[in-house]
């Protein structure tokens, strides 16, 4: 039940229960510094200071479950192992050469026992049934550091993005609004989309939405085929630009059109953000200048064309006629999803201290997404006032809970932590 993980916690906590510590060959031991934990290949924690009998010692600490693990794993041989000072083990099943404390017997058995029951838990957070909740002051703390690692996640698709592009913001950010648009269920679609129809051709015509219609409708493998008369002068005018940029089409069947409401129809948002991009809505550079979240917002509201008055895709007409706006919550999910982590990137990687502020303050202004994830936190109790809380819930699930990562976790360390009466306040 004990593994390498949660004794490197019990040392980082100093979570060890006895009056005085001894090595297997009887010297006190008295630990000043424990040292910092190495995230790296290596010694478990560097920089520590022991002293071990009369003698202080300056080094690296080693933990293992077992003493024979040492062996096991080659550290005799490797010159990063050669400045280890203690070898901290569960037991103590060998004999080596090497300072030795034995945690068998010197940890709560209940603090085993807990984490053991958070490992084994089928609830849809381990902690589900627990009581323990952080205070307020470090339950925000928490949620800002998932906020930052949510950012740090997507951090790493738009460098991925800009090195395709060879750092073209405007291209980087075509490609993240497509990614978006399209949600989880047609991500894949919009994705290959954004590859096969660069910005770049898009907005060379800007000011004629019907060409703009025909590259996005021909590309995504809507035009084959064509029922009626819009369809078919968007074909016509498709196979002239196919021609002319050297296009390939996509295949039709890569759109999911099953489970998803009619206004979320992959034909629809296409149809969509080709009114975006025919009214010029699409400049990254303008969103860079963008000081409130409201204005952020509303930066891609765009109607699609009266076609889709009627009309959710091609093949069937709607009885009502209304107009096919991109919705509020739609929106907000994209100043959520795609312009605050792109903000958030500009600012990052031009040193813009003031575009990274901005961008965590506009995810506390903006209101929460509503999914099953949020959902599940609130009746849980958790509070869920803005899109900076929801954020980072849904950090806090997809990353650590599912996972079981309750060591690396706040509330969960919190728990662990707290069953040691010398950790209580």
């Amino acid at each position: 039940m004990v593994n390498e993980k949660l004794l490197h916690f019990i040392w980082e906590n100093s979570l060890i229960e006895a009056p005085s510590l001894f090595t297997a060959d009887g010297e006190s031991i008295r630990v000043l510094d424990k040292g910092t934990l190495n995230p790296n290949a290596g010694p478990d924690f560097l920089d520590a200071r022991v002293q071990i009998g009369n003698t202080l010692w300056a080094g690296h600490i080693e933990i293992h479950v077992h003493t024979t693990d040492w062996l096991r794993h080659g550290h005799g041989k490797d010159p990063k192992y050669k400045n280890v000072i203690l070898h901290v083990v569960m037991f103590n099943d060998g004999n080596l050469d090497l300072p030795t404390l034995e945690l068998n017997g010197k940890i709560q058995q209940k603090l085993i026992t807990q984490y053991h029951e958070l490992q084994q838990s089928q609830s849809w957070i381990a902690c589900e049934n627990n009581e323990q909740r952080l205070d307020p002051f470090s339950l925000y703390q928490f949620k800002n550091r998932l906020i930052l690692e949510r950012f740090e996640r997507k951090l790493e698709v738009i460098r991925e993005d800009l090195e395709a592009t060879q750092n073209d913001w405007e291209e980087c950010h075509y490609r993240n609004l497509l990614r978006v648009f399209g949600l989880k269920v047609n991500a894949n679609g919009f994705n290959m989309l954004a590859r096969e129809l660069p910005f770049k051709i898009l907005r060379k015509h800007v000011d004629s939405l019907l060409q703009v219609e025909a590259l996005l409708f021909g590309v995504a493998g809507f035009l084959e085929a064509p029922i009626d008369a819009y369809q078919q002068s968007l074909e016509q005018e498709y196979r002239f630009l196919k021609a002319k940029y050297q296009l390939k089409t996509m295949p039709g069947a890569i759109w999911n059109f099953a489970t998803l409401r009619p206004p979320n129809f992959p034909s629809l948002r296409i149809a969509q953000l080709a009114a975006l991009v025919a009214n010029n809505k699409i400049s990254f550079a303008e969103i860079t200048k963008i000081q409130h979240h409201n204005k952020a917002v509303k930066y891609f509201k765009a109607t699609a064309s009266s076609y889709w008055d009627n009309h959710y895709h091609f093949k069937s007409v709607t009885e009502k006629n209304r107009k096919k706006d991109i919705g509020l919550r739609t929106l907000e999910l994209l100043c959520i999803n795609h312009t605050i982590p792109m903000a958030y990137a500009f600012g990052w990687f031009n040193g813009d201290f003031t575009l990274k502020e901005r961008a965590v303050e506009w995810l506390e202004k903006l209101k929460p997404e509503r999914n099953q994830i949020v959902s599940k936190w609130f009746n849980l109790g958790y509070t869920i006032d803005s899109a900076f809380d929801s954020q980072a819930l849904i950090q806090l699930k997809n990353e650590y809970c599912n996972y079981k990562k309750c060591l690396s976790c706040a509330v969960g360390s919190s728990i662990l932590r707290n069953l040691n009466p010398a950790n209580e306040n």
